[in-house]
């Protein structure tokens, strides 16, 4: 099953649905169903999520035809690429979602089709530094060099000749959701504040930590009860970049 008309047409025939009662459940005409299973329309983003949110299909195997056709509702064992806002930070910058499962579907969905051949809209390519930057310790050397580009949704970047990405390397931001191995997408050009989680470097080490204010002092708090704060004392032009998005790699 080559392409995303294929899969619907097998998803329509392994239910015995004719076009006609296939169309109507996902609110489609049968002629625009008709041309979707013979390739001659690819369907929008809003047609394949009704097909897998009405069918309980899974959207990467309606896209890809990778994985299970349908979507596992078992708590996973592994976690599929997924890009998360930090939690309590930059809360503006990235839309929360209304509805947990099926804003969960509906970007997934979204996301992938920006890779189908034809969509005008393509994802935004990023440097990824060598250095992995630290949530623990920190590092005493910051390293410049670029080790790939990788690609993010354009809908994640606001400023994309002053955004990079960072490897993580630790685990003193696991409570904001940033863990050992994730890639962060980071942003130099907004201005921080604070309770925001950003990239920071401080007596020649390169962090990741949350910037907080307390009784007028400015202090860089991790997400882990095993680390301490850090006082910063006013030394904001260190701030290297605001973290806007997470990438978790798969496991």
């Amino acid at each position: 099953m080559g392409s995303i008309g294929d899969r619907i047409k097998h998803v329509r025939k392994s239910l015995n649905l004719n076009q006609s009662d296939f169309s109507s459940k996902i609110g489609v005409s049968q002629g625009t169903l008709s041309e979707i299973e013979n390739k001659k329309f690819v369907p929008s983003s809003d047609i394949a999520i009704s097909v897998c949110r009405y069918f309980n299909i899974d959207g990467n195997w309606l896209l890809t035809g990778e994985g299970g056709k349908l979507r596992n509702t078992e708590p996973k064992t592994s976690v599929e690429p997924t890009i998360k806002q930090p939690l309590n930070a930059n809360t503006e910058l990235l839309n929360e979602p209304l509805n947990a499962k099926v804003e969960q579907l509906s970007e997934q969905v979204k996301y992938l089709f920006r890779f189908l051949p034809g969509k005008q809209e393509e994802p935004q390519s990023v440097p990824l530094y060598e250095e992995a930057v630290c949530a623990g310790e920190g590092f005493s050397e910051v390293s410049s060099a670029v080790e790939e580009y990788i690609n993010f949704p354009r809908t994640c970047i606001k400023h994309p000749k002053n955004t990079y990405a960072v490897r993580v390397a630790g685990d003193s931001m696991v409570g904001a959701g940033i863990h050992n191995g994730d890639i962060l997408l980071v942003d130099k050009q907004i201005k921080w504040r604070p309770s925001y989680i950003a990239i920071v470097s401080l007596n020649n080490e390169l962090m990741c930590k949350k910037i907080i204010q307390e009784e007028g002092k400015l202090y860089l708090e991790p997400a882990n009860v095993k680390h301490k704060k850090i006082e910063l004392k006013n030394q904001t032009n260190l701030v290297l970049g605001i973290i806007v998005a997470i990438l978790h790699p798969t496991v």
